[in-house]
């Protein structure tokens, strides 16, 4: 998802329904790359790996370390349990069927 655009488009409109439905998108956007922290955590999976992509993982720790994003995004810990909360009743859903 590409929401840096629909970001710079909210913050500069004048709709608020413009500006409401961009900051949901981004939001939304947020949220993807917290559950990529949040599984690396959970799983120990690295899926934002620092050597290959340098420049993305140091932006992706600097902006969850913002204090305006901290207020938005939930905290990584919430998102890992949710995360394995899902995975849990998933599996084991899947072995009872």
């Amino acid at each position: 998802m590409q929401w840096f655009p629909t970001f710079i488009a909210a913050t500069i409109t004048t709709s608020e329904d413009a500006k409401a439905n961009g900051m949901k998108e981004v939001g939304e956007g947020l949220l993807l790359l917290e559950d990529v922290k949040a599984r690396e955590r959970l799983k120990g999976e690295k899926l934002l790996d620092a050597s290959k992509t340098p420049s993305l993982h140091k932006w992706a720790d600097e902006f969850l370390s913002d204090d305006t994003v901290k207020n938005v995004v939930p905290g990584i810990d919430k998102v890992a349990k949710l995360i394995g909360d899902v995975e849990a009743k998933t599996q084991s859903a899947a072995s009872t069927s």
